[in-house]
This record gives C-alpha cells, sequence and structure tokens, in this order.
C-alpha cells in the first residue's frame, strides 16, 4: 500500500488505533508491521509522526489463491536471503559421488520417466510390485544420502523450500521425516514430513483430546471414589517430586510444615517471589555478559552435566519457574485437603464440585497433563506434503497416512526416549525421562475450507491386515473443528527481525526494564509471539487485536490408539495402538500399498494427469515444479 502522508485521508480511518513513533527504527518496525496487517484486512496511513490503524468491516474470507500469495511473498523474501541463496545454489551445482555425476536434481523424479513405468501397472498390486516404492527416511544432520553424498537434513530443508510458505524452524521436540522412492535410481524424494512439539493450549483439539476440566471431572464422577481420591491425591503428591526444593528450604523460602499445610500467606508469598524472579531474569538478560544467558540455555547433554543442570536450575529464570509451580500445587493441596478431608465428604463434593475446587484442583491437575501429554506423547504435524511429480498422484495423503506408520514411532522412540526432557530436568535438578509412546498427531488446514490432503482421509479396518485385532477404530483424520484465527504466521521475518532490534536496543530509561522474550527455551512458548507481544506493548497497541490474523484453519486429529479421551488422562499411560507393532516396516509397506491402489494407480491413467506428471521433465522439457528456483535481486 502506498503511503499517503496526507491529513484529510485520515478521516477514512475513524475508530483508528493512533500509534506515534520516536525514532527511524520504530517507524521501520510499525511500517513493516501495517505492510503485513493489510494483507489480514487493516487499512493504514501514516501522518507526521503518528500511524494510524483500522480493521476493515466486513467478509475477510480470502480465497486459497489469496492466501497462497501472501505466504509466497514471504517465502520469496526468504529466497532471496543470501544464506537461503548460497544453499539453494550449492544444492543445485553438480558434483560427483561414487563416480557419478549428482546435484538436487537427481532426488527429484523425472515425470516423463515415471509415466512410461506406471504404465505397466493398471490392476492392483502389492508393494513388491508397485512400480513405486515408498520408505521412510529420517533427515538426519549428522548422516548422508548414500546415494548422492548429500546430508539427509539438508535434502529435507531443500524441498522445505519449495513450499509456498516461507520455512520457519520451531522449537521443542522434531521430527523431520524424508518419503523416497526405492524403486528409481538415487531413491528420489516422493515427499517430506515435520513433526514438532504442538502448543499448549489449542481449544478445539484439547477439548476432542479429553483434555478439558470437564473431561477430568467427567471422568472422576464415573469411577469409585476412592480410586477418584488417589486419582487427585497422586497427581498432587507427585508434583512435590517434579521440582527442586532444597535451596527454597535452606533459604527458608518454605518449610517442611508449608509443604504439608499450606497457608494462603505463604501461597501469596511465592508468587511474589516468583514474580519478582521474573523481573530479575529479564534485567539480567538485558546486559552485554553473554554468559548468562549461555548458563541456562541447556541441550539434552547439558542436562548430563550435574554443574551446569544446578545452575540452570538455580537461575532467575527457573527457581522462578519453580516456586510459580509450587504456588499453584499448594493451592491445589490446600483446597483439596478442605474439600476432601474424608472419602465420604469428597464423594459428596465431587458430584456438585465448588468453583475453587475446579479453579484449584482440576485446572491443576489439567495443567500437569497438558505438559505431559503435549510435551511428550502427541506431535504436531506442521509439515506434510508430496513433491511433483508425485503431488499429482495425490502423494501428500500418502505422506499424511504414513505421518500414522508405527516406523515414525520408532524413531521418534529412538530419539527421545534416552533423551532427557530439558525443561523438566532443570525444574528437577536431575535427568527427567518422559515416556516417548506417540498416541497421536494433530494438524491444521492452510485455508479456511479446509484440506482435501486430510479430509475424510481413513484407512478402513476392512482393508489392511496390520490392524490391531483388540481394537475396533479404523486408522483416520478427523475433522474436530476450527481454530481461533489468533498466532503470528502473518508478520514477515522482516518485521520479526526489527522488533528484535527494538527489544536489543538500549533506550534511555528503557533499558533497566529488561525484556519478557529472549529466545531462551524455558522462557515460554512461541518467542517470536511473545516478542511481537512486548513491541506491541511499548506501542501500546492491543494484542489480541492485531494477532488475530482472520484465517480460521480446520484443525485435525490423527489418533494412533484406542479411545483416546481416556487414555490421555491416565496417570501412567499404556496405549493400545491401533495397528499392530511387530513389524513397523510391513506396516508402512502396507499403507503405501493401500494408497497405491486407492488413488494412484487410478490417477495414473488419466489423460489429464499424465500430462500433468510428464511436464515435469528434466530431460524433455528442462522444467520441474520440485526444483527450487531463486528469485532475481536488483543485482542479478
Amino acid at each position: 500500500m502506498k503511503v499517503q502522508d496526507n491529513q484529510d485521508s485520515i478521516k477514512s480511518l475513524n475508530e483508528s488505533i493512533e500509534v506515534a513513533f520516536n525514532s527511524k527504527h520504530e517507524e521501520n518496525f510499525l511500517e513493516s508491521l501495517c505492510r503485513d496487517l493489510s494483507n489480514s484486512g487493516w487499512k493504514w496511513e501514516k501522518y507526521q509522526s503518528t500511524i494510524y490503524l483500522k480493521k476493515t468491516e466486513g467478509d475477510l474470507t480470502k480465497s486459497k489463491d489469496e492466501i497462497r500469495k501472501v505466504h509466497q511473498v514471504y517465502r520469496d523474501i526468504q529466497l532471496a536471503d543470501l544464506s537461503v541463496r548460497t544453499f539453494i545454489t550449492n544444492c543445485n551445482t553438480s558434483r560427483y559421488f561414487k563416480n557419478k555425476r549428482v546435484s538436487i536434481k537427481s532426488l527429484i523424479s523425472d515425470g516423463h520417466d515415471l509415466v512410461k513405468d506406471l504404465s505397466a501397472v493398471s490392476s492392483r498390486v502389492n508393494y513388491s510390485e508397485m512400480p513405486i516404492k515408498p520408505y521412510i527416511q529420517e533427515a538426519s544432520s549428522s548422516q548422508k544420502c548414500e546415494h548422492t553424498g548429500f546430508y539427509l537434513s539438508d535434502i529435507w530443508r531443500y524441498f522445505r523450500h519449495t513450499w509456498s510458505t516461507e520455512y520457519r524452524s520451531i522449537p521443542g521436540r522434531k521430527l523431520n521425516i524424508l518419503i523416497r522412492d526405492g524403486a528409481r535410481e538415487f531413491h528420489p524424494v516422493i515427499g517430506i514430513l515435520g513433526l514438532t512439539s504442538p502448543v499448549l493450549n489449542l481449544g478445539v483439539r484439547d477439548n476432542n483430546l479429553g483434555l478439558s476440566v470437564d473431561n477430568i471431572l467427567k471422568e472422576l464422577q464415573g469411577s469409585p471414589a476412592t480410586k477418584a481420591f488417589d486419582y487427585i491425591k497422586n497427581h498432587i503428591s507427585k508434583s512435590f517430586e517434579e521440582i527442586f526444593l532444597n535451596d527454597l528450604l535452606e533459604e527458608g523460602v518454605i518449610s517442611y510444615a508449608d509443604l504439608k499445610f499450606p497457608s494462603k500467606e505463604k501461597i501469596r508469598s511465592l508468587e511474589i517471589k516468583a514474580q519478582e524472579l521474573s523481573k530479575k531474569h529479564s534485567k539480567l538478560m538485558t546486559g552485554d555478559d553473554s554468559s548468562f544467558a549461555e548458563a541456562i540455555d541447556l541441550n539434552g547433554k547439558d542436562i548430563l552435566n550435574k554443574e551446569r543442570l544446578f545452575e540452570a536450575c538455580i537461575s532467575p529464570l527457573f527457581k522462578g519457574k519453580r516456586l510459580k509451580f509450587l504456588s499453584s500445587a499448594l493451592k491445589a493441596l490446600k483446597t483439596f485437603k478442605e474439600t476432601a478431608p474424608d472419602i465420604t465428604t469428597f464423594s459428596k463434593n465431587l458430584e456438585d464440585p465448588s468453583p475453587v475446587f475446579i479453579k484449584e484442583v482440576l485446572a491443576f491437575i489439567l495443567l500437569k497433563l497438558k505438559n505431559e501429554r503435549l510435551g511428550a506423547n502427541i506431535l504436531d504435524l506442521s509439515v506434510c506434503g508430496s513433491i511433483a511429480p508425485y503431488s499429482f498422484l495425490l502423494g501428500g495423503k500418502l505422506v499424511s497416512l504414513l505421518a500414522g506408520s508405527p516406523e515414525i514411532e520408532e524413531i521418534y522412540k529412538k530419539n527421545y526416549s534416552d533423551s532427557p526432557s530439558i525443561i523438566a530436568s532443570i525444574m528437577a535438578n536431575k535427568p527427567i525421562f518422559k515416556n516417548a509412546a506417540l498416541i497421536a498427531v494433530t494438524t491444521t488446514s492452510l485455508y479456511a475450507s479446509g484440506s482435501s490432503q486430510y479430509n475424510r482421509l481413513k484407512i478402513p479396518r476392512t482393508e489392511l491386515g496390520i490392524f490391531n485385532p483388540k481394537v475396533n477404530e479404523p486408522l483416520e483424520f478427523k475433522d474436530i473443528g476450527t481454530s481461533e484465527g489468533y498466532g503470528t504466521f502473518q508478520f514477515s521475518s522482516a518485521t520479526i527481525q526489527l522488533a528484535d532490534m527494538l527489544i536489543n536496543e538500549k533506550i534511555e530509561n528503557k533499558t533497566n526494564q529488561g525484556t519478557r522474550a529472549n529466545s531462551i527455551f524455558g522462557e515460554g512458548a512461541s518467542p517470536r509471539l511473545r516478542k511481537l507481544r512486548e513491541v506491541l506493548d511499548r506501542f501500546k497497541i492491543p494484542g489480541d487485536k492485531i494477532l488475530n490474523h482472520s484465517y480460521k484453519r480446520i484443525v485435525y486429529l490423527y489418533p494412533l490408539v484406542s479411545n483416546i479421551q481416556k487414555e490421555i488422562l491416565k496417570f501412567s499411560i499404556d496405549p493400545e495402538f491401533i495397528l499392530e507393532r511387530t513389524n513397523p516396516k510391513i506396516a508402512t509397506e502396507e499403507i503405501c500399498s493401500f494408497w497405491y491402489n486407492r488413488w494412484a494407480i487410478k490417477r495414473a491413467q488419466l489423460p489429464e494427469i499424465k500430462s500433468q506428471i510428464e511436464g515435469n521433465s528434466f530431460k524433455k522439457y528442462g522444467e520441474h515444479n520440485a526444483y527450487v528456483k531463486i528469485p532475481l535481486n536488483d543485482n542479478d
């Protein structure tokens, strides 16, 4: 949008948000923010040193093409970055490996050849007879492709750049997967998967998973009173084992008596102390000494170093987190003791629980369950799709279904069963290993109209012989509702970088306030969101309005276990998986056979699909949609 420095044009922005800026850096940030917001239905004008912002009225629903264009703008900006351009150029450049000339093109299937092979098979076949032989491979950063010499992680990264969206790294647990075709030379890539830690709060997902106060209460009310009593008691008791208390006891912050009979005054003092430590952490992070940040930003290997672990545990950040968690646990204990002095009273109160019981006890158990299940047993499908020419065969459906393969859980367990949980370990001052059983995968559509890739996608039990005979559920993606249209995807990396610049800027009378967002693991969810909120607060811009991008997305749940709502509330999970776990590789092959016979073989016979596949051929046309082309810049 062209900025009009004209006071008359401001009249059209009645009831707008007025934002004043005092420096060139502030002006640059606000203009970048406004350009991003213009794609989400906002209008803006600048007059002298003030910017006026207003959300437009009416239907803000955008078509897939419009949303895709918005994403592609940010994607192209990223591709123009020097480091990304260098990476893409290196991948595109030919080199010799095992006496063969290879480049990234070696990992892209030629459509002309693929059509020939597909034409030779026109009826249902098993995996061994398929002209395409998909298999799963972890995109490890330490292993190279045996066919091309590329690092597997670089192969994954390259094809992620073929997406219409900007590539962003997500903190927390992650699993990047390649789906490759073993039937062709060099084993070209069919598609990629990216599984990451899910966001902590997503209402529609949580309700369908059973992670809600209502579901916990329903389960407790349906259980014998003694079982329900022990369930709550054990959750509260275990919470004191999950945090390091020695320093708090030695310093007199708490006493053993407080841990048994907490008072309202003691709980409040812990909350105040936690707030003070949070502020102290923010101030320390603004200093020039980077050693403080390095001391608390630990990885899995650092957890096994007792000295480093203890140093992080007693730091203002994690000491404050321990006190905050302890105050919540003591609130739950105090309320539980008052409302359940005996089984008879507990049983009566459970039938019609008081608001304070729900707020202090059940909400605390819900928080613990969320941290446990979402932190270890559920992953979000943040990247999932197929590349050309397999995409014309609905390869995206294959990649989606393979997210539920026992092979994925096997890789996940290999990576995380013996890897300590970073935040839980620092809080406890000892290595904590969580159960790495993968019980569900979640994802969201990119568009409000849903995703043809996930809609009604399932494998009926009648199709395969790899289902668990004890379970009656199919393997399917379930449409469970829509998200609230709230987040940060609509903001470009340029805007986030300018926000970083403002946060790090030493402005007189503001430097000693510190910052709440430092990209330190353990500070909280989504550093990107917290950074934006912090800068928006500086300008007194209402964050809830700005962060509402109006693009509601469909949320999908892909359960891998039976009766997930009951399983997820168990004190210790022992799931009954939908698919047999005896031979993960065979399960993958059966899923691939189902996809090929259900979709690929039919589409391969359609003239228009053959033409689209064949059009992606370096040999015949010198063009391919899976080949990343770097946008030209002013110097090209």
